[in-house]
């Protein structure tokens, strides 16, 4: 089920996709149908995703009799109601529960509960899994990476003598695998520098006003929106990637309190601008 539009009170959507892996393994569909089938499955969620509105996957994953193959394709992507799982490749999720689990993306989780009464009073032959959501304000701050992956900071602005910029180095690294979502770090509208070689084939900046913080991404290998495109904090932007002076994957962030050059006064320390307000959950945009 996908819900469109905003309520008058100004909720925001949320889109919802029930799960079912294809027949366990001791039916008769093959292993390679079955695959196939999560590989479509966590497509769609995806592409939802890229939205910036909350998206949840939830369902019987009929993992409990093969490897979890189902959390690896969700890593770095969604979190898991029961735990951090997909911040370990390929490990259940902590506190799981057999098959059933409560993905998102784009929200942030604050309780999950499993109750075994519809099993053992034999209403269901599965728990009953919830969990609970945090709030998020509408004018906030994120990670510009999935929260299962923001100790992947290398808390690198300022550092001299590299041989990859010309001065010093201007934003911080995440240190993330190609191909990982990165989120706009605020609100605002893109600008997209296409004649920055050492940030790759796009420098994307997120800005919020003319004199006004603005977000700096570089390296991406995949670009989701367009110059002039207004976008949501915790919206997708693209993918990390390791174009322009770049030795591997990773994500390159900046951040410019009043939308100024790369050199200059107002480019601050983005990792210690990150941990004084932005939280998994959001906080509010502070005024400079």
């Amino acid at each position: 089920m996908r819900p469109t539009g905003r309520s008058a009170a100004g909720l925001r959507v949320a889109c919802i996709k029930s799960f079912r892996k294809p027949i366990s393994g001791r039916g008769g569909t093959s292993e390679h149908t079955r695959q196939t089938a999560v590989v479509r499955e966590f497509a769609t969620v995806r592409e939802l995703a890229r939205s910036g509105d909350p998206v949840f996957l939830v369902g019987d994953f009929n993992d409990g009799q093969d490897d979890p193959r189902a959390h690896c394709r969700l890593r770095g992507s969604m979190t898991n109601a029961f735990g951090a799982g997909v911040a370990v490749p390929c490990q259940p999720p902590a506190r799981d529960r057999g098959v059933d689990h409560i993905f998102g993306a784009n929200t942030s989780f604050v309780a999950a509960d499993v109750d075994p009464a519809p099993r053992l009073q034999r209403l269901s032959d599965h728990p009953l899994v919830t969990a609970t959501v945090a709030a998020v304000p509408p004018a906030t701050v994120v990670p510009p990476v999935p929260p299962a992956l923001v100790g992947t900071d290398v808390d690198n602005w300022g550092d001299d003598g590299g041989s990859h910029w010309d001065s010093w180095h201007t934003g911080t690294d995440f240190s993330v695998p190609c191909g990982t979502p990165v989120r706009a770090a605020t609100s605002g509208t893109v600008e997209v520098d296409a004649n920055q070689p050492w940030a790759g084939r796009w420098l994307v900046k997120v800005v919020t006003g003319p004199d006004s913080v603005a977000t700096w991404y570089a390296h991406m290998q995949t670009l989701d929106v367009h110059a002039r495109q207004s976008v949501r904090a915790g919206q997708q932007i693209g993918e990390a990637g390791a174009r322009g002076n770049a030795t591997g994957c990773h994500l390159h962030f900046e951040v410019h309190l009043h939308n100024g050059s790369i050199y200059g006064p107002d480019n601050v320390n983005p990792s210690q601008w990150l941990a004084q307000h932005a939280s998994r959950t959001g906080a509010a945009l502070p005024a400079v």
